[in-house]
């Protein structure tokens, strides 16, 4: 394993441990050695968010472009890109408010633009529209059908010929837009972590954020988000010093 990075080693770990817990059920071994094994600490890599006034600001460009509600999801619902690209209508459900993520759509040099399963069961979720959001997808809706791009099985997001979106076009749209927005240097990834730091702002149990991440395990979602999480924690205590600065 020498030169491989912890992420490399996190995941064949996962497939050794699992094809081995088989293997103790199929009473092949006694134990898994895999479950003995001290993996390497991961390296935490620094996450991006939008401040409140960034997010006012894109929200407002965003308001008056055709793809606008693509990132408005991303900002709002939290999706993974590749979940947002592969949604069709039938994944909105605008009666009950609520957006179903089921697959994702990925780019591979071998079969071009691919639908897919997400990589595990947690990934599939239905995720909450909120007020603003489902004013931003109603509009869409509107926007292709005067297209002749609406229908229950066509993308959500698509482009004028009603076509899935390449994932390299969207990046670029979204840089064109933070750029009008006078946004610099904040990856697509930054809306994503945006909502999953907003939700945990909130005081929204942290479990539940895991669902709506679609996290496989609540200590993904904390390990991700554990600046947030310790600001929280120092916020609480500060309180209590205030509680008792007051008697």
């Amino acid at each position: 394993m020498q030169g491989k990075s912890p992420a490399t080693i996190y995941k064949l770990h996962d497939i050794v441990r699992g094809a081995l817990k088989q293997a103790v059920k199929n009473k092949l071994i006694l134990n898994n050695p895999a479950e003995a094994v001290t993996l390497p600490r991961k390296k935490q890599k620094e996450i991006q968010i939008l401040t409140k006034e960034q997010r006012d600001r894109f929200l407002e460009v965003l308001k008056e472009d055709r793809l606008g509600a693509a990132f408005a999801t991303l900002l709002l619902a939290g999706l993974r890109r590749s979940e947002l690209l592969a949604l069709t209508w039938q994944d909105i459900d605008f009666k009950n408010e609520t957006i179903s993520v089921t697959k994702g759509l990925v780019y591979t040099k071998e079969k071009g633009l691919v639908i897919q399963e997400p990589k595990t069961e947690k990934s599939k979720r239905i995720v909450p529209i909120l007020d603003i959001l489902l004013m931003f997808l109603r509009r869409h809706q509107i926007r292709m059908l005067e297209e002749g791009n609406y229908g229950k099985d066509k993308p959500v997001f698509c482009t004028q010929n009603g076509t899935y979106i390449h994932p390299r076009n969207l990046n670029r749209k979204y840089y064109e837009l933070l750029k009008k927005a006078g946004i610099k240097d904040v990856n697509l990834h930054a809306l994503r972590h945006t909502f999953a730091t907003m939700l945990l702002e909130a005081g929204v149990n942290l479990k539940i954020v895991q669902e709506l991440m679609g996290h496989a395990r609540v200590s993904t979602t904390a390990d991700v988000y554990s600046h947030v999480l310790l600001e929280m924690k120092k916020n609480a205590v500060k309180q209590i010093g205030k509680n008792l600065g007051t008697k």
